[in-house]
């Protein structure tokens, strides 16, 4: 940056936290004495952090359930509230994968239907790596309960499961959201019949303009041939 463009967000928190190079210090520094908008966003980003940070501590955090080229899901509990918990995290912090991210978080987050997994909980964790909290599913996914049903009956009753994810996308549209991931494997039952749609990562909102398909696909948590990666067209 120069002394007359205001700094990115990542260079005011690392100001903020005197993990800027020395080169740009003085910069900044200089920056900072002239523009009131930056120094209000110093002020809140900081806030930001610092209760993002005392969010994270609420949980405790065990194995990884899966992992892949985007996110890992982890096994936490929430200690505040005595209940296990998954949080998904994301893997690469460039900021296209942030803003991937981020936006699977908000898009997540404001769809609030029975089959579709909730987001309790946002932040960073101590290490400044992005997170979300959401319910934990016991359950199989679609894909393994297909390949494993054969019998008659034991396919009729996938037609429940099949219903509901239909109904969860119907949702999802009417709120203006087109999945664009939707396969068996992103699609939960538990075992009581329930059915959750995740992986919202490449959602997009039908209003939204191009500028979302320059960000390209990601690798879901699933490795293998059949997944998306970064760069292919969808």
């Amino acid at each position: 940056m120069t002394e007359e463009t205001c700094p990115a967000e990542s260079e005011l928190l690392a100001f903020a936290s005197a993990s800027l190079p020395e080169s740009s210090v003085l910069t900044v520094a200089s920056h900072l004495d002239r523009c009131e908008d930056c120094l209000e966003l110093i002020v809140a980003l900081s806030r930001q952090r610092r209760d993002s940070a005392q969010s994270a501590r609420r949980y405790s955090i065990q194995a990884p359930i899966a992992q892949g080229g985007m996110g890992v899901i982890l096994a936490a509990t929430d200690q505040a509230l005595d209940r296990s918990v998954v949080l998904k995290t994301a893997r690469y912090l460039d900021a296209a994968a942030r803003r991937r991210f981020e936006r699977e978080i908000r898009v997540t987050a404001r769809l609030q239907h029975p089959s579709i997994v909730p987001v309790y909980d946002g932040g960073v964790l101590e290490d400044g790596t992005p997170f979300y909290a959401m319910r934990r599913v016991e359950g199989q996914e679609l894909e393994a309960c297909i390949q494993n049903a054969s019998t008659p009956a034991e396919r009729l009753s996938l037609l429940r499961p099949y219903t509901d994810l239909v109904e969860a996308m119907a949702y999802a549209h009417a709120e203006g959201f087109v999945h664009r991931d939707l396969k068996p494997r992103n699609v939960l039952v538990g075992q009581f019949g329930e059915t959750v749609v995740v992986d919202w990562g490449l959602a997009k909102s039908i209003d939204t303009t191009s500028e979302d398909e320059a960000l390209g696909a990601t690798r879901g948590l699933d490795e293998g041939p059949a997944e998306t990666e970064t760069g292919v067209v969808m």
